[in-house]
């Protein structure tokens, strides 16, 4: 690259003029502790130390990208026809880098998973017609092959390792202003995520720069910890909008595990934990397992006042059962909220109020500045509008026009009901709901009800297609369970006919008035329901794996259930 277009390049050392920066700015000025403490890079980080970063790591792309993919030299704003720019990093600092760095340049962030195959990594750039890829050290192997497989499908792919300055205190204060040229309409491409595709196939969801213009107050003694990988990208934006926004985050190594997060909290400082109810229910059952058995009285009193001083313990994604809220708030005096959440919708869009009994399934009112509204008035597919949700899928004209009612709500796909003024989740429509006759039966709600018995340590239920003899051609209900006894799950035992029979009997039970063909299936050592990313049941996925050939009707299930 020659000297004439680097120098055109650096002649526009501002920031964008756009809220993202001009509240980073206006924050940076003020707060001038480290916002960031890293443990996985030993490093402690400021606004301004953040900002360097990102303006030197601007200038590295900046001087490694085509320069026909920019509009104006001299604004060095990348142009929208080719904004996709994909990226692999550690969920540490690096990600916040290297984001902002994508953000400075007007690029939209396209994360990469690197537990996915690489020529799926390669399809999801294609798709988006990225044509390079911003990469930590730790990815770049991984980033190697998947350039090499493009090379071999004629795809051109460029590498651009990350670079950061910050290993502590800067020498000086830099001065950072915003170039009131490089201005980005709020409408354009800024983050691409694919969804988990529970329901039909996975999509490439886009969401515009409005999804970085939120604010969030955040207090002086806020402290955010921070422990999930980027699986969950719509989670990991709005933490470090949090963080940008002055509150501080603490970075662990990626999902530590419940022991790990206990001993953090009891340390002290924490006041903010987000995360999915699998997250939730395996810190509740390290208490109960190892931290109440403790014999020193006081020992034990750390890790309930450290609960307690959660301010914002929120739990995501699918409802909790009843029996986790009821713990966390009998053993440490103080609620979890539960928030409902949507890869198109970017952020929390319900929450539940901690000041509120708590009503089972409840997803709360919509947040301020946000409207939902259900199909059928009081009941039906949920509905919700916010001001920063996506523009499209990319590639899917049509899905894209069928995602939004004639009002621009988005159609969620989840099923809901009205509790006066609070919405109620009921399942998702397509897998989480039955139909049996006039009557539907939410599959979460009867998974929450079975696991209450104190042989269980697992049950899925699931919507088995039609097929099998004796089924009429309705539908059908398979139950994947574990039980809690260890022998269960290694072999045939009186035990396993005792807990199998209480269990049909149980299940039938919840199931009245319904009348319904149902299987039972016992889970075995080293057998598990497939999930999400997020850790939701895959229960399309499940039905394939545990009940691939004809289903059974009811009274034929004795054979089928261990």
């Amino acid at each position: 690259m020659g000297t004439t277009q680097d120098s055109r390049r650096l002649c526009c050392p501002g920031l964008p003029n756009e809220p993202l920066w001009v509240n980073l700015l206006e924050r940076a000025t003020t707060i001038s502790r480290p916002i960031l403490r890293d443990t996985t890079l030993g490093i402690h980080v400021s606004l301004t130390q953040l900002l360097a970063d990102v303006v030197h790591m601007r200038q590295v792309l900046w001087d490694s990208l085509p320069s026909a993919l920019f509009d104006d030299q001299a604004n060095g704003i990348i142009n929208e026809s080719s904004p996709y720019i994909g990226l692999s990093t550690a969920p540490n600092y690096e990600f916040y880098v290297a984001s902002l760095a994508i953000l400075a340049v007007g690029g939209a962030i396209v994360p990469l998973r690197p537990e996915l195959p690489v020529a799926e990594e390669l399809q999801v750039l294609k798709d988006c017609k990225a044509v390079a890829i911003l990469t930590g050290p730790q990815q770049m192997s991984q980033c190697g092959e998947i350039k090499t497989l493009a090379e071999r499908q004629g795809y051109r792919l460029q590498i651009i390792p990350l670079a950061i300055l910050t290993t502590g205190a800067l020498d000086s204060n830099p001065d950072f202003t915003i170039d009131a040229r490089q201005t980005i309409p709020p409408t354009r491409p800024s983050l691409v995520i694919r969804t988990t595709g529970t329901t039909g196939g996975p999509k490439s969801v886009v969401h515009t720069r409005r999804l970085f213009h939120r604010a969030f107050p955040s207090k002086p003694d806020d402290l955010i910890l921070i422990h999930e990988n980027l699986d969950w990208i719509s989670g990991s934006v709005s933490i470090m909008m949090r963080v940008l926004g002055g509150a501080a985050g603490e970075v662990l190594p990626t999902n530590p595990g419940p022991a790990a997060i206990w001993e953090r909290l009891r340390r002290g400082g924490v006041t903010s934990l987000t995360d999915h109810s699998w997250f939730w229910e395996g810190l509740a059952r390290h208490f109960r397992l190892h931290i109440a058995v403790l014999p020193d009285k006081e020992e034990r009193e750390e890790y309930v006042r450290a609960a307690r001083s959660l301010r914002w313990a929120f739990v995501v994604g699918t409802p909790p059962p009843p029996s986790l809220l009821a713990f966390w708030e009998g053993t440490f005096g103080a609620k979890l909220q539960v928030g409902y959440v949507a890869t198109e919708l970017g952020a929390v869009a319900l929450s539940t109020s901690p000041t509120e009994p708590y009503v089972e399934g409840s997803l709360g009112r919509p947040l301020p500045g946000i409207t939902a509204k259900l199909s059928q008035g009081d009941h039906g597919e949920l509905l919700v509008k916010t001001p920063y949700m996506f523009s499209h899928y990319i590639g899917n004209e049509a899905a894209t026009k069928a995602a939004f009612d004639p009002e621009g709500y988005f159609k969620t796909g989840d099923a809901a009901h009205l509790d006066g003024d609070k919405y109620v989740f009921d399942g998702r429509i397509g897998s989480d709901i039955l139909d049996v006759g006039a009557r539907q039966i939410s599959l979460l709600r009867l998974d929450h009800k079975l696991t209450e018995l104190p042989y269980i340590s697992e049950v899925y239920t699931l919507c088995v297609p039609p097929g099998g003899p004796g089924t009429e051609g309705g539908n059908q209900l398979g139950a994947l369970v574990r039980f809690k006894d260890p022998s269960v799950s290694k072999s045939r035992s009186d035990a396993a006919d005792l807990y199998a029979d209480d269990f049909r009997a149980q299940l039938l039970e919840a199931l009245r008035p319904a009348e319904i063909a149902v299987a039972i299936r016992v889970l075995r050592d080293g057998e598990e329901i497939p999930r999400t990313f997020n850790m939701k049941p895959f229960r399309r996925l499940a039905v394939k794996q545990f009940f691939p050939s004809q289903f059974l009707p009811l009274q034929d299930n004795a054979a089928a259930a261990c």
